[in-house]
C-alpha cells in the first residue's frame, strides 16, 4: 500500500490519539509505603537477574478489594521480603555503585540489512523527501510498537519484522487499500481467513491491532519456512503471490528448495516487489534510530491501554459509550474490528476494549440500567417503498433511534438493506459475562530501544548545506570518507522551490543540476524528481561535558532536544551521567 495515501486513509484513525492513556504517576501515602515494601523486598533477595527483553504484556485479573483488606496485603509483603534472604538491610547503601552508565548497542538483525546501491537511495530518498512521513511512523511507533513487540516476540519471530508495518499501511489500523487489503497488516480476505481471522459484514478482524498483528506473526512464519529459511524471500512472498516468487527463482536459475538471495532474482520480479525489501530496510535502519540520522520527534507519553469487559448480546456502540462515559468515537477507535453500530450476535462473549480506568464506572452504569434497556435490536431487510418512518412506526420505535443504532445521518434508504431495529431481538438478554468484582486491563508498556546496526559498506556523511538545526544526513557506499565524497540523492521537488534554491541548499549550481537532469531551463513542478550529487563529509558531532549538578533533563531542555533523544544518541539505557563524560548532543 502506498504510504502517504496509508497516512490518511481514514480520518477514524485520527480520533485514536483520544484513547491512549499519558503515563501517570501516583505519590498517595498508600503508594510511598507500597514502594518502600518492594524496596525492602528487593534489597532482601539474594540474588536479581537482569531483564533483556520484554516478557510480554501486563494483563491484568486484578480483584476489587476494599480498604479492610490493606493491613493484610501489607502484613504479607513484610513477611515475604522478612523470609527471602538474610542480606544487611542496613548497610545496603554501602555496596559499590557503578560509575560508569550502561550504554545501548546496536543490534544485529536475523533480516540482513544489505548494503547496496539500491538500499542506499531508498535511506536517502527517506532522508531527503520523506522526513514528515518518517516523523508520523516514529510517533505511531511508540504508541503500537509494544504490543507488536510482544507477540512477535511470544510466535517466535524477529523483531525487526514490526517494521513491516510501516510500509504497509503507516501503522493505521483503519487503513484500506484500493485493492481490498485492509488493517495494520493490509491482509486480503482470504489470506486473513486462511490465518483464523473473522471477516465479514459485522467483524472485520484485520482492523483489530493484536488480532492481526498475530496473525501476520504466524503468516510470516510460515512464509519464511515456505523460502527455505530466507527472510528476504518471505518479506518479497508477503507482497507477491507464491507464483510470483517461484517464476522468478526459476527465471533465476534456482528452485524453491535451494532458492538463490532475493538480490539475484531481483531483475525477474515485479517492479513493486522489486522496491519492497529496499523500502524495509530503509524503514527499519531509520526508524530503529531516528537520532543518529538527524531526525528529532517529540515523545507525546502516549501509551496503548485499555481496560476489558465481556459482553452478551448485541449491545449498542453508543450504549457503550454512554456506560463508558466517553463518545462513540473513541469505542470505534478501540474496538476497529466492528462495523456495524452493535456488538455482533456472537454465541460467545465479545471483548469489548473500553478507555484504562473506566472498568468501575462501566460496570456500575451497566448494573443500574432499567431491564427495557438491556433489549437487543433485529434485523429487518427493507423493502420498496419502505421509509425510516413507516419502520419506526412498525415497530414501535423512532427515527433517531433507527439512525443510532445504524448509523445513518439522513433519511436515505435503499432495497434489500438490513437495518437493526432497536429493543426487537431474539436473544433480548444483554449482560455482563464477567465477574464484576474482576477488572481486566491491558498494558504493554514502553517501545524498546534497539538501533539496528548500519551494514557493513555503509557509511553515515553529512551532506554539503547541513546545518545544527537542520541535519542533511545520508549513507553513503564508499567505504574511506573523504574530503572529495559526492553523494547521490534523488530529491522530489516541493511546491514553492526553485532550481536556485535547490542548488544553495545543496551546496552546488544550478548548471549541475540541470545536466543531471537534462533539464533545458529553469522551469521545475512539484514533486518531481531530480539526481543530485551532493559533497558529503564525516559527521561533525557537537558535544558537551557534564559538569558537576547535571542531569538529563536540564541538557536536554538546554540545546532543544528531549530526554529520550539525549539517550538514545548516547546509547544510554537509564538516566544515569557523570561530571566529565562527554554527551552527543547530534
Amino acid at each position: 500500500m502506498d504510504n502517504e495515501a496509508a497516512v490518511n486513509t481514514s480520518e477514524s484513525f485520527m480520533l485514536v490519539s483520544t484513547i491512549f492513556s499519558r503515563r501517570k504517576f501516583s505519590t498517595s501515602p498508600t503508594s510511598h509505603i507500597m514502594v518502600l515494601l518492594v524496596s525492602l523486598m528487593m534489597a532482601a533477595c539474594t540474588s536479581i537477574e537482569p531483564q533483556e527483553s520484554r516478557e510480554g504484556a501486563i494483563a491484568i485479573n486484578q480483584i476489587i478489594t476494599t480498604d479492610n483488606n490493606t493491613e493484610q496485603v501489607v502484613e504479607g509483603l513484610v513477611s515475604s521480603a522478612g523470609n527471602s534472604g538474610d542480606r544487611d538491610i542496613e548497610n545496603i547503601l554501602l555496596d559499590p555503585i557503578s560509575t560508569e552508565p550502561a550504554s545501548v548497542q546496536p543490534v544485529e538483525p536475523a533480516v540482513a540489512m544489505t548494503a547496496n546501491r539500491v538500499v542506499e537511495l531508498e535511506i536517502n530518498d527517506y532522508l531527503q523527501n520523506r522526513r514528515n512521513l518518517l516523523k508520523i511512523w516514529i510517533e505511531r511507533g511508540r504508541i503500537w510498537f509494544p504490543m507488536v513487540e510482544t507477540i512477535f516476540a511470544e510466535e517466535g519471530i524477529p523483531d525487526e519484522l514490526k517494521y513491516l508495518a510501516l510500509g504497509e499501511s503507516s501503522l493505521n489500523p483503519t487503513a484500506r487499500s484500493y485493492v481490498g487489503a485492509a488493517g495494520m497488516w493490509q491482509f486480503m480476505p482470504a489470506t486473513a481467513r486462511s490465518e483464523g481471522l473473522r471477516v465479514d459484514s459485522w467483524i472485520d478482524e484485520r482492523r483489530d491491532p493484536e488480532l492481526s498483528t498475530r496473525a501476520a506473526a504466524k503468516h510470516l512464519k510460515t512464509l519464511y519456512e515456505s523460502y527455505s529459511g530466507n527472510w528476504h524471500l518471505a518479506l518479497a512472498g508477503y507482497n507477491c503471490s507464491y507464483r510470483c516468487i517461484t517464476r522468478a527463482v526459476n527465471r533465476a536459475g534456482g528452485s524453491i528448495n535451494n532458492p538463490p538471495s532475493f538480490w539475484e532474482i531481483y531483475p525477474y520480479l515485479p517492479q513493486q516487489t522489486r522496491n519492497f525489501i529496499p523500502k524495509f530496510i530503509a524503514a527499519a535502519l531509520l526508524v530503529s534510530d531516528p537520532e543518529r540520522y538527524g531526525i528529532q520527534v517529540d515523545d507525546l507519553g502516549q501509551e496503548y491501554t485499555y481496560d476489558i469487559v465481556l459482553i452478551n448480546g448485541m449491545l449498542s456502540l453508543e450504549s457503550a459509550a454512554e456506560l463508558a462515559g466517553v463518545d462513540v468515537a473513541t469505542i470505534r477507535s478501540l474496538n476497529p474490528s466492528v462495523r456495524k453500530a452493535t456488538l455482533p450476535a456472537n454465541a460467545e462473549a465479545f471483548p469489548l476494549k473500553i478507555p484504562a480506568g473506566s472498568y468501575q464506572n462501566f460496570i456500575s452504569a451497566f448494573a443500574s440500567l432499567p431491564d427495557d434497556e438491556k433489549v437487543a435490536p433485529t434485523e429487518y431487510t427493507i423493502r420498496s417503498g419502505d421509509t425510516l418512518d413507516s419502520i419506526a412506526r412498525r415497530f414501535e420505535t423512532t427515527v433517531v433511534e433507527l439512525q443510532a443504532v445504524n448509523n445513518i445521518r439522513n433519511h436515505l434508504i435503499f432495497p434489500e438493506q438490513v437495518v437493526m431495529i432497536p429493543g426487537r431481538g431474539v436473544n433480548t438478554n444483554i449482560s455482563l459475562a464477567t465477574n464484576t468484582n474482576v477488572m481486566q486491563l491491558m498494558h504493554y508498556g514502553d517501545a524498546i530501544y534497539r538501533p539496528i546496526r548500519l551494514a557493513e559498506g555503509f557509511q553515515l556523511v553529512e551532506q554539503a548545506g547541513s546545518t545544527p538545526d537542520n541535519l542533511l544526513m545520508a549513507v553513503s557506499l564508499s567505504n574511506d570518507i573523504v574530503d572529495d565524497l559526492v553523494v547521490p540523492t534523488i530529491y522530489k521537488v516541493r511546491r514553492g522551490d526553485t532550481l536556485g534554491q535547490i542548488a544553495d541548499r545543496f551546496d552546488i549550481s544550478v548548471r549541475n543540476i540541470q545536466s543531471w537532469n537534462n533539464i533545458r531551463g529553469t522551469t521545475i513542478y512539484a514533486n518531481q524528481e531530480l539526481t543530485l550529487h551532493t559533497a558529503a563529509s564525516a559527521p561533525n558531532p557537537q558535544l558537551y561535558k557534564v559538569r558537576r549538578g547535571d542531569n538529563l533533563a536540564a541538557i536536554a531542555r538546554r540545546f532543544g532536544l528531549t530526554v529520550t533523544s539525549l539517550k538514545r544518541l548516547n546509547g544510554l539505557n537509564s538516566d544515569l551521567i557523570f561530571a566529565g563524560q562527554d554527551l552527543q548532543l547530534n
